[in-house]
């Protein structure tokens, strides 16, 4: 397994997480008809691997002048992974990495929402992949007029400490870099 398909792995469930920042900022948000979440991942020789991630359920509520009071909860659907090469999707779902049949869901659970200036904030919340929960912070900015609305943010997870891979030693780096664009429209 390479570097490449453990980010991917990694990416889809932070990309996940980051759609349920985005639609808590407004009051009430929601992803555009597509259903998916969308990651962008370094691969390896500097080649980016572009997939996506279906949403199981998305309850996103937020107001920049209220932050305090922001609930963010999400799961995607493990099983749903696109990275548009079968072989590697396949992987992808097995033990080796998600082990979608006995795991299918990527969850979010939000604690707190905090603004850091202008327009940039923290979430912070309860990660869980596989059976593992972890706590995580994501910076991130919104930016957007209206009914229309956009969420940039950039973080990083170690895949071990979710168990993601472990019987990849070789070749796959431990540490994933998440790269989020979210657009999202006011419910």
């Amino acid at each position: 397994m390479t570097k490449t398909k453990s980010k991917l792995a990694a990416t889809a469930l932070a990309s996940g997480v980051f759609f349920l920042t985005a639609f808590a900022l407004a009051g009430s948000w929601k992803l555009p008809e597509s259903d998916k979440a969308n990651f962008t991942i370094d691969g390896m020789f500097g080649k980016d691997v572009n997939g996506t991630l279906d949403f199981n359920e998305a309850t996103l509520q937020f107001s920049p002048d209220d932050v305090a009071h922001a609930h963010i909860d999400v799961s995607l659907k493990v099983a749903s992974i696109n990275t548009g090469i079968s072989k590697r999707d396949h992987h992808l779902k097995t033990d080796d990495f998600f082990d979608a049949a006995k795991y299918p869901l990527i969850t979010f659970h939000s604690t707190t929402v905090q603004k850091i200036n202008g327009n940039s904030y923290k979430v912070t919340g309860n990660l869980g992949i596989k059976d593992v929960t972890k706590m995580v912070t994501i910076p991130f900015t919104f930016s957007g007029a209206g009914s229309n609305a956009t969420f940039k943010g950039d973080f990083t997870i170690n895949r071990m400490d979710y168990k993601v891979g472990e019987k990849q030693k070789m070749g796959v780096g431990k540490e994933v870099h998440i790269s989020l664009n979210v657009p999202v429209v006011a419910q």
